[in-house]
Order: structure tokens, then C-alpha cells, then sequence
């Protein structure tokens, strides 16, 4: 059996960019009143702080933001839509802010709970079998602003023979920077449309962004 550990806060203190897609391939293991539930992360997208205008972060501190300068490693969880519960890491690098929001997840424990759970929360709106793994960052927790993500358990990754790398989904704002990276081959990830920019393994993804101009103004 697999060993789960919490990813050091160290993990989280790199730029949002590394994190995001070292984030995929990792199992995330939550233990509810119910039992466990898991799920290897097979999509994500990056959020790059004040310089994107489709993060939150980008009006600067408020009420609602100041979550993003408490520190690397914090999920931030909210309700969008009436329908679901975004699940989302802090990621800090020097004094620049981001994160990530995990879009899907294959199911590895509690498939029949998370299912259940999500029926319950009437968060399900498509009773086909994956629709409860590949909605957008669906999170079977308790609703929460703020949470120590280190308090949730990660499994040791295991990198994706080929990674996608696309615009990213349901924002009006820089929607065409490639900051959302899927596994290529997942029956999991969301079915929305973007446009492909490139696909590769991790290395390759992460020297093709290397080299591309991101260019998120408002």
C-alpha cells in the first residue's frame, strides 16, 4: 500500500507555475466523517497572483484575499455557481502571490462516498459516472475559507507520461494564457474545450513555458 505524507511547506513556496504541474500525478486523501476519500490530481489550472486578472488575488489584500499572503501551503476553498466547492493551494514565491486550483481528480478511495456526499449537496448535476470526479475542483469537505493543505494527505506523485497544456475554463479573463495542464490520456478531466498549446511529459511542458511570453494584462 501507498504511504501518504503532507507535502512540506516548502513544495508550496516555489512559483505557482513548477507547482502546478508537480501537483499532477499526486493522490489527495481526505478523511471525512464517512471514510476516506482520494483521488490522483489529473487536471489543474495555475492563478498567477497580481498579475493575472483572473486570480483573485489580483485587486490586491481585501477581506476575501488576504488569505493569499498568510502563507504557502494554505487551501483556499469557495462556493461558486450555488453548485460547488473550488478547492485551491496558496503558492509563494518571494512576495509574489498565486495558486492552484485542482480541477479534477480520478477517484483511488471513497468513489461511492464522494458520490453520495456530492448527491447530497446537490453539486451533481450529470448522474454519469465520472461526473463526480471532473466537475471543477470539486472538494467533499466542509466549506472553508482557509486550511492548512499540509493537514491533508498527499501520496508520492506519479508524473503523467504526457501532460496537456491549454487556455484555461470558465473565466472571461485571460482565458487564452496556457495555465491549465491536464493528464493527456484521463477520461477525468473537464470536457470543455480550449485551445491545446502543447503536450509533452513534465520536463517538456515545463521548458515549453519556459519560453512562452505570458501575456495576462487585463
Amino acid at each position: 500500500m501507498a504511504t501518504y505524507q503532507a507535502l512540506p511547506r516548502r513544495f508550496y513556496e516555489r512559483p505557482t507555475i513548477p507547482v502546478a504541474l508537480d501537483l499532477l500525478g499526486c493522490v489527495l486523501r481526505h478523511k471525512t466523517r464517512g471514510g476516506i476519500v482520494s483521488g490522483r490530481i489529473v487536471e489543474v489550472e495555475a492563478y498567477l497572483g497580481q498579475g493575472d486578472p483572473a486570480s483573485h488575488a489580483f485587486i490586491g489584500r481585501t477581506e476575501r484575499t488576504k488569505i493569499f499572503w498568510q502563507g504557502a501551503g494554505i487551501a483556499y476553498i469557495y462556493f461558486i455557481y450555488g453548485m460547488y466547492l473550488c478547492f485551491n493551494v496558496i503558492t509563494r514565491s518571494g512576495d509574489d502571490v498565486g495558486g492552484v486550483l485542482v480541477r479534477a481528480l480520478q477517484p483511488v478511495e471513497g468513489y461511492h462516498l464522494c458520490k453520495k456526499i456530492a448527491a447530497r449537496g446537490n453539486h451533481c448535476s450529470d448522474q454519469r459516472p465520472r461526473q463526480a470526479d471532473a466537475r471543477p475542483g470539486y472538494h467533499p469537505g466542509r466549506q472553508r475559507a482557509r486550511r492548512d493543505a499540509r493537514r491533508l494527505d498527499y501520496c508520492p506523485r506519479r508524473a503523467p507520461s504526457c501532460i496537456t497544456v491549454a487556455g484555461r475554463v470558465g473565466i472571461s479573463r485571460a482565458k487564452e494564457a496556457p495555465l491549465r495542464f491536464y493528464q493527456s490520456d484521463s477520461v477525468y478531466v473537464s470536457r470543455a474545450a480550449t485551445e491545446v498549446r502543447f503536450a509533452g511529459n513534465r520536463a517538456e511542458a515545463k521548458a515549453f513555458l519556459r519560453r512562452q511570453p505570458l501575456d495576462i494584462t487585463p
